[in-house]
């Protein structure tokens, strides 16, 4: 370190200091802008400056917005080089009183002060002992127990105090894929939508649109990433009709946050049962072909198979004790043609925010709970869907909505107590698994109904 420069935890800065050194951990950063003045005789600017705002830590109480002011090439290059994670040192920073008009751009911070970094200044990466500053990255920024729940997010009402900022501890469910949208002003932006769970509710959606939340999101993976959510944006979709969580200049997201709430959450997210149509949709490309399944077994059979904790497949020569199809709102599911997601029977438009879709177009497919006997016992709680139920029940699911309650009960008569070739496909799921042999028989019914999927060829 230079002579007459001196280094200073966040806690200890003051505005008179000068000279100073401070290092810490970036928490958060925002994509450089560039400000453009007076114009040269051949287009360009002489004058043009760019700031680079960041958020710097140092420990698991203080941290401190930084702006770095320089000429567009550097100002970009750090940009580049620098990210969420990396630790830095940075030289001869002016300590400036914290603005509270500017700061509502930027996140909140411990400190009363900002860190302005000029011409004179440098940023450069910290190699003395970075792995110190990297476990600040799993401390929140908030006591862990100031959230939102969501099931406040999940609802249609309270609009009139929207946008409004929320803390959130929540786990990742599902990442769609980036989507590229055109703006009107000719630019391309990168986009990505989330479901998001707590113990209150499941599949709340969040837009990411900054390219550095992006690149992190890349890495998180559903049911084991919990964030906490500092100043999470809730706002409402007009379009959707339905709140959303954004995040935006203000928003400090830590990744798997190192608290009791967190773990208590992530275990929680491990276990929580996928709904059937969810599972069918993100399986579709994973059924095995009709073709190859020909291995012979009881009803009894399969049930000692689950022991085995493997996917397999069977012929089972049963009859259909069980097949509630009496409410065609809950024997059919509308899913989305633009976005595959499930509608619900009273909505009228689609419901998911990432949904771009103009026109509202929705396929009807089966998701029938069924059960099937043979002398060896029964398997309750089977779900029956797409083309096999199809083929069982005579039509498509569009067709069967427009039944009346004595068709439905007469093609139901017709079909229970009829003998039937089943090709079934069973898979348990990771969470639903006995965990002992002698659990197998009181857990069947659970597993059954979350996991096995009977989706294939049936012959009278």
């Amino acid at each position: 370190m230079a002579a007459g420069v001196a280094k200073y935890h966040i806690s200890k800065l003051s505005s008179h200091l000068t000279n100073i050194v401070v290092v810490g951990v970036i928490i958060a950063r925002q994509q450089p802008r560039v400000f453009g003045n007076k114009k040269c005789p051949n287009g360009q600017s002489s004058t043009d400056r760019a700031v680079f705002n960041l958020t710097l830590r140092d420990s698991p109480s203080d941290c401190i917005n930084v702006s770095r002011w320089g000429t567009v090439s550097v100002v970009g290059q750090e940009a580049e080089n620098f990210h969420i994670g990396d630790v830095v040192e940075i030289f001869n920073a002016r300590v400036s009183v914290r603005n509270e008009e500017s700061g509502r751009f930027q996140p909140f911070t411990s400190s009363a002060y900002n860190l302005v970094v000029s011409d004179d200044g440098q940023i450069n990466p910290f190699t003395a002992d970075p792995a110190a500053y990297k476990s600040l990255l799993h401390v929140p920024t908030r006591p862990a127990h100031d959230y939102t729940i969501l099931s406040l997010v999940d609802t249609k009402e309270g609009n009139e105090h929207l946008p409004k900022a929320e803390n959130f501890l929540v786990s990742v469910i599902k990442v769609e894929p980036v989507q590229v949208i055109n703006t009107k002003d000719n630019r391309e932006v990168r986009k990505q939508l989330l479901r998001l769970l707590d113990f209150t509710a499941k599949a709340v959606p969040m837009e990411l649109w900054d390219p550095e939340y992006l690149r992190m999101a890349a890495e998180w993976k559903p049911r084991e990433t919990v964030l906490y959510i500092a100043d999470g944006l809730v706002k409402w979709d007009e379009f959707k009709q339905c709140k959303v969580i954004s995040v935006n200049s203000s928003t400090l997201i830590t990744e798997n946050p190192n608290v009791p709430e967190a773990m208590a959450l992530r275990h929680y997210a491990k276990s929580v049962p996928i709904s059937f149509s969810e599972l069918v949709h993100s399986m579709s490309n994973k059924l095995p072909d009709l073709n190859s399944i020909t291995n012979q077994m009881s009803v009894q059979q399969a049930k000692e198979k689950v022991e085995d904790r493997e996917t397999f497949t069977a012929v089972i020569n049963a009859f259909l004790s069980k097949l509630n199809i009496d409410e065609p709102q809950t024997a059919v599911s509308l899913r989305c043609w633009h976005c595959h997601q499930i509608r619900k029977h009273d909505e009228n438009v689609c419901m998911s925010s990432d949904c771009m879709g103009k026109e509202q177009v929705f396929s009807a497919t089966f998701n029938v709970l069924a059960s099937i006997t043979d002398r060896t016992g029964t398997l309750e709680n089977i779900r029956l869907g797409g083309r096999a139920a199809e083929q069982i029940l005579g039509m498509e699911a569009d067709v069967f909505l427009e039944l009346d309650e004595k068709e439905v009960a007469q093609v139901k008569q017709k079909l229970l107590l009829e003998k039937w070739d089943m090709k079934i496909w069973v898979q348990l799921s990771q969470t639903q698994r006995p965990r002992h042999r002698h659990d197998v028989e009181s857990n069947l019914s659970l597993n059954y109904s979350c996991v096995l999927q009977i989706e294939a060829s049936f012959l009278a």
